[in-house]
This record gives structure tokens, C-alpha cells and sequence, in this order.
């Protein structure tokens, strides 16, 4: 499976618990519509693309699956379709 993710750092805390530090990527594509190119009529799609990050904190138990925990909150959060 591609993730759309990175564990950053991961630190022990109290209580039996990790920090998780992460980024989630995704890329976004628009289409802006038909546009015209030149005199002979044929429109072509107006594409753009961009790559939004996000970085994040997250406090499990010890015990937790940390990637699935990530993907749960990234599926969730709409950054996995």
C-alpha cells in the first residue's frame, strides 16, 4: 500500500502513551473547464495540480497500531478518498 503519510519522530510519554509526529500528503487536481486554443476551435481542459501538506500530533496508548491510527484519521479528515 502507498501511504499518503510519513511518520515524522515518535517520543515515549507518560502514562504508557507515544507522541506521533506526522505529515499527511495529497495531491488536488482542478479542471477549470474547456479553454480555446487558437483559430481552429479546439478547447482543451485547463488542469492544474498542487500538493497540500498537513503536520500533525497525535497521544496514543504504547499498544497502538500507529499506521492504522494514522490512516483512520486521515480517512476521516477526507485526505484519503
Amino acid at each position: 500500500m502507498i501511504k499518503p503519510f510519513k511518520i515524522i519522530a515518535t517520543v515515549d510519554e507518560e502514562n504508557e502513551h507515544v507522541g506521533v509526529t506526522y505529515e499527511l500528503t495529497k495531491v488536488v487536481v482542478t479542471v477549470d473547464g474547456m479553454q480555446p486554443v487558437g483559430a481552429s476551435g479546439e478547447h482543451w481542459e485547463s488542469i492544474q495540480t498542487k500538493t497540500e501538506t498537513l503536520g500533525a500530533y497525535i497521544s496514543l496508548p504504547a499498544d497502538a497500531d500507529i499506521e492504522q491510527e494514522i490512516f483512520t484519521i486521515a480517512k476521516n479528515g477526507g485526505w484519503i478518498q
